[in-house]
């Protein structure tokens, strides 16, 4: 089964990016824990952007649980993005939470019982 607390996220340029890592944590104040096994790796092409997804499927109904991503780049460094709360519902109900920062957007939805987010291609709703 497809469900889970989805995440997706649209670049602008990625000239600078080496990828990406997905933290989650159960308190505002964390601690946060690393979601990714590995790096999410730069995809698509680096002029134009590229429109990431990322689902968590080890999430309990009823729960909130905080999100951030974490940017990585080419000189070693990162920028972590504010962190976003995503209260899991206890019915097939999708939560859509949508934020652009550092010209990068992402989305949070939240996919229940397999049902697919009403995103366009672009990320927007």
């Amino acid at each position: 089964m497809n469900s889970g607390n989805r995440i997706f996220w649209q670049t602008a340029a990625q000239t600078t990016l080496a990828g990406f890592n997905i933290y989650r944590a159960e308190n505002d104040e964390g601690p946060f824990e690393l979601m990714n096994d590995v790096i999410i790796p730069v995809q698509g092409d680096r002029i134009t952007g590229f429109r990431y997804e990322f689902l968590d499927g080890d999430v309990s109904s009823g729960k909130i649980y905080y999100y951030w991503i974490d940017v990585l780049r080419l000189d070693g460094t990162s920028e972590k993005l504010p962190s976003l709360e995503i209260r899991t519902p206890m019915s097939g109900i999708i939560f859509l939470a949508l934020g652009c920062f550092s010209a990068m957007c992402y989305v949070m939805s939240r996919a229940f019982f397999g049902r697919k987010s009403g995103l366009n291609k672009d990320g927007g709703v």
